[in-house]
């Protein structure tokens, strides 16, 4: 009797202890089925930056490279003035291939004690125009003035701005031109109505070629950049004056 109810337990617990190992077994199965199909179907995540709502308003305030630049221009153009010169402002240039005049003005004339005309009048930059103001109103001009025996009142020069390269070669670096920064001018006319060309005087011992000799050497004095007929055949016939940029702090002159 004792070892039948002793079988019999033993029996009951190994049952137990199957259905125990099975059940288990079932719980183990299911939980490892569950996580491998969520490594497999469950969409990973796109990483992106953390940006809070104040930082998602103040983005949508940052206005775009092109209406900065438009922004910036406007601004520009009212801070822009010239005490010495007679200036027609008109809409900013935006050209292909990095040409472009932010602030850009028709120059007709520089004023002062005696006015010079500009025919036909170029388009420039606000700031070169202001140069150019300058230049004409040095002494320079002066001299120029006494070797003829009367005073300047106009000149004869290029467009201003025109979207092309230097020497107007298909490549290279792009010409200052293409930036509002600079100025061909081919005659100086005086009062007396004497002209003073580049292509025909320059060199001469003549009053002609004195005053184009002072005019030039004054023009270093006030630009980055003075090409003459001594510079190269590309300049055989006009004086070429810029403001733009030479050497890494811009301190470089070229006078030729």
């Amino acid at each position: 009797m004792v070892n039948s109810a002793m079988l019999r337990r033993s029996e009951r617990l190994h049952e137990l202890w199957q259905s125990v190992w099975f059940l288990g077994g079932l719980f183990f199965a299911a939980h490892v089925c569950a996580a491998t199909g969520s490594e497999i179907e469950a969409p990973v995540p796109i990483a992106k930056p953390f940006m809070s709502t104040e930082a998602d308003d103040k983005l949508a305030q940052v206005p775009t490279a092109k209406t900065e630049n438009k922004v910036k221009s406007v601004a520009n153009q009212a801070a822009c003035e010239i005490e010495l010169a007679e200036v027609e402002r008109v809409e900013s240039i935006v050209g292909d291939n990095g040409c472009g005049v932010p602030e850009a003005v028709i120059l007709n004339a520089v004023t002062g004690s005696s006015p010079v005309s500009l025919l036909p009048p170029p388009t420039v930059g606000c700031a070169f125009a202001d140069k150019f103001a300058e230049f004409l109103s040095g002494p320079a001009v002066k001299k120029a003035g006494e070797e003829i025996g009367s005073d300047l009142k106009g000149l004869r020069v290029g467009p201003g701005y025109v979207c092309r390269r230097r020497n107007n070669l298909p490549d290279g670096k792009l010409s200052e031109h293409a930036r509002g920064k600079a100025l061909d001018i081919t005659t100086f006319v005086f009062a007396n109505d004497v002209e003073a060309s580049v292509s025909e005087d320059w060199g001469k011992d003549t009053p002609e070629g004195r005053a184009l000799k002072h005019l030039h050497s004054g023009a270093c004095e006030v630009f980055t950049t003075v090409l003459g007929p001594d510079a190269d055949p590309n300049h055989r016939a006009h004086f070429h004056v810029d403001t733009g940029c030479h050497g890494r702090d811009c301190s470089y002159l070229i006078c030729q």
